[in-house]
């Protein structure tokens, strides 16, 4: 797989002029109207008792950013290679499944679940009329909204809530899994600022900001995610030819923050809920325990990281082609609210147990859909960075090294969460992703000029 295959046309540019403000397009209130419901719906569901059909709603939205990116690569005859690539994986894995015997309703439900957002990736690649305008002011925004989140918990932790779980923002009841993704996605677009800007005091809210909703929240994922976070950025530095003096200030920023998250953890949850200390989970035998442990009983299990990519490697050693392609798209979902179980699951010895992101991608598209995150991870972060040396004083390169940053972590992320159940940062992720895309490469990509106080930018016509 190379570039070629992601992009065919050349540049057509139309207009070369300044860029005063940013011009709104209809599909901008799509995706904006997506994150608003998936982002506060959730609390007023718990809160208020609302039907959850609420946030439910924006899967509509979803639907829709998946019809209209079809519909745009058949009116003008262009499909990505990404695009073939994911309908390779759509093809195969729907005829594994139906030789395993699963319904085509199942098989359906499974390729929504795995590959509804990376649909949405293309969605934000390929539709035009997209602002370069907005690569400046989508960190503030996000930072914006990660305070609401922030003010949010507070609140919810003032009016009695102790539940760590609950105390998760706007994303509600049980939220914390789909706000530690999120506090990641600010955290690195953050950093993508630093590495562009210089600018060290965003960098430096941010990291308080984290480091107290994730202490709120315990969140323990933070320590885990800011140093693999910095370490990435640490590396893109010095491949960039940057001055080791600008680290200090930087490594002096990522000790304050672990500092306030250790001593928020401590206050707020060993004191105030029981939760067990940090330096229990840094004893090597809790830390085994923690990783390889079977618990639960019956229907209801729960599996150490290590145990479940253990389970799912034995089981698609079955034959070769299970090896190879899984057991189709589907085989290892369910869906209460619609009764449907893939065949995976019904002779499982772990119950319902669907697992995370890494067991369900082995068991459903074997090592071929591993190798296809592997390609994903490396080409995107080629590209982006690419793209930024290409034209290092553009405005976009911020969102292009955060998105970058954020990509190289997937491999760790599939293995720790259910990623791909967390619809809030999913959502966000790939329309960054497909955003950023849309102006490194192929025929949108334009190197900006340098005006005297901002880029200009080339307004590029749809593909004929």
């Amino acid at each position: 797989m190379t570039e070629e295959i992601i992009q065919h046309a050349a540049v057509v540019p139309q207009e070369d002029a300044q860029e005063k403000s940013i011009k709104w397009s209809w599909h901008h209130l799509l995706t904006g109207a997506a994150i608003a419901i998936y982002l506060f719906t959730p609390i007023v569901i718990w809160q208020l008792g609302l039907p959850a059909a609420i946030k439910d709603s924006a899967d509509l939205l979803v639907l829709a950013m998946l019809a209209l990116s079809l519909a745009h690569m058949i009116t003008t005859d262009h499909f990505p290679g990404y695009f073939l690539v994911i309908l390779a994986l759509t093809i195969t894995g729907t005829i594994v499944a139906t030789f395993e015997g699963q319904a085509l309703l199942v098989t359906l439900w499974g390729w929504w679940m795995m590959f509804r957002f990376p649909m949405v990736g293309l969605f934000g690649y390929l539709l035009p009329f997209w602002s370069r305008q907005l690569a400046v002011k989508i960190p503030n925004w996000l930072l914006y909204i990660m305070a609401l989140l922030v003010a949010v918990q507070i609140l919810l932790y003032l009016s009695g809530v102790r539940d760590f779980d609950n105390l998760a923002g706007t994303f509600g009841r049980k939220g914390v899994g789909a706000y530690i993704l999120f506090i990641v996605i600010v955290l690195a677009i953050a950093l993508g600022r630093w590495l562009v800007k210089g600018e060290w005091k965003m960098l430096a809210v941010t990291l308080t900001l984290s480091a107290f909703a994730s202490a709120l929240g315990e969140m323990k994922f933070f320590i885990i995610a800011a140093p693999m976070l910095a370490g990435i950025t640490l590396a893109v530095h010095l491949l960039r030819g940057g001055q080791i003096r600008r680290l200090i200030v930087y490594i002096i920023f990522f000790l304050i923050a672990s500092a306030a998250f250790a001593y928020g953890y401590d206050r707020f949850i060993v004191q105030n809920l029981g939760r067990p200390p940090l330096e229990e989970f840094l004893n090597e035998d809790r830390r085994e325990r923690y990783l390889e442990n079977v618990r639960g009983e019956g229907d209801i299990y729960r599996l150490g990281r290590n145990t479940e990519a253990e389970y799912g490697w034995q089981l698609i050693q079955r034959d070769t082609a299970t090896l190879l392609f899984g057991y189709g798209l589907g085989t290892r979902q369910n869906s209460p609210q619609l009764g449907i179980v893939g065949v995976g699951l019904e002779d499982s010895i772990y119950g319902d147990l669907v697992g995370r992101t890494l067991l369900v991608m082995m068991y459903e598209m074997g090592l071929t859909g591993l190798l296809a995150l592997l390609v994903f991870v490396v080409f995107s972060a080629a590209i982006l960075y690419r793209a930024a040396a290409r034209d290092p004083d553009d405005d976009l390169n911020i969102i292009r090294y955060g998105v970058m940053i954020f990509t190289l972590i997937w491999p760790f992320l599939v293995w720790y969460k259910s990623v791909w159940l967390r619809v809030e940062p999913m959502l966000i992720y790939w329309l960054l992703w497909g955003y950023i895309m849309h102006f490194s490469i192929g025929p949108y990509f334009v190197e900006s000029k340098k005006g005297s106080a901002q880029k200009s930018a080339v307004q590029i016509a749809p593909r004929a």
